[in-house]
C-alpha cells in the first residue's frame, strides 16, 4: 500500500510503494518546485524517465541522460550550468547511486532542493542522501545538504 509520510521536522517527504510516483507533482508542489532538471542513467531514458514526464510534463526543464556511476567535477559543473539557465529551482535523482551522487555534489555549487525518485531505496531517507565532511558520514545532516522527497516507487521502469 502507498504510503505518504515525513521523517522528522524539516526532513524529508518520503512516498513509497508501488504507483506512488503518480503523486510526483502534486508532491513537488507542495514543496514549491515547478521548474526541475532530472538527472539519470542512459538506460534509464526509455522507461522510468518517461514514466516521470509523463506525470510531471512541463515541470521538466531539462534533461540530462549520461549520468555515470561516480560523477566528475567538470559533470557537477555542466549540470550547474543547465540548472541555472533553465532556471530550474529544483533537481530530481532518477535512479541511484550515480545520480544521487551527482544531485548531492550539485548542493555544494547550487542552491537548489532535491528530489531522488527510484524503484528501490534504501531503509531510510538519509541512507540515500549521506555526505561526508571529512571523511565523516553525516547521512543527510551535512549543512548544505536539502533533500526535499524521496520517492521508491517498484512500478517504475528502471534498469538500475
Amino acid at each position: 500500500m502507498p504510503t505518504i509520510s515525513t521523517n522528522a521536522v524539516g526532513g524529508p517527504l518520503v512516498l513509497s510503494g508501488p504507483g506512488v510516483s503518480s503523486d510526483l507533482g502534486r508532491m513537488l508542489d507542495q514543496l514549491s518546485i515547478d521548474r526541475v532538471v532530472v538527472v539519470c542513467y542512459p538506460e534509464d531514458v526509455s522507461g522510468a524517465l518517461g514514466q516521470v514526464i509523463a506525470v510531471l510534463g512541463s515541470r521538466v526543464v531539462a534533461v540530462v541522460d549520461k549520468v555515470k556511476e561516480l560523477p566528475t567535477p567538470q559533470d557537477v559543473f555542466a549540470v550547474a550550468d543547465i540548472a541555472v539557465t533553465s532556471e530550474a529551482n529544483g533537481v530530481l535523482a532518477l535512479g541511484q547511486p550515480g545520480p544521487v551522487e551527482l544531485v548531492k555534489a550539485l548542493r555544494l555549487v547550487v542552491d537548489l532542493p532535491s528530489a531522488v525518485v527510484s524503484a528501490t531505496r534504501p531503509s531510510t531517507a538519509e541512507e540515500c542522501w549521506a555526505l561526508s565532511a571529512r571523511g565523516i558520514l553525516t547521512s543527510g545532516r551535512h549543512e548544505r545538504s536539502s533533500l526535499r522527497l524521496a520517492c521508491e516507487d517498484p512500478n517504475l521502469n528502471m534498469v538500475t
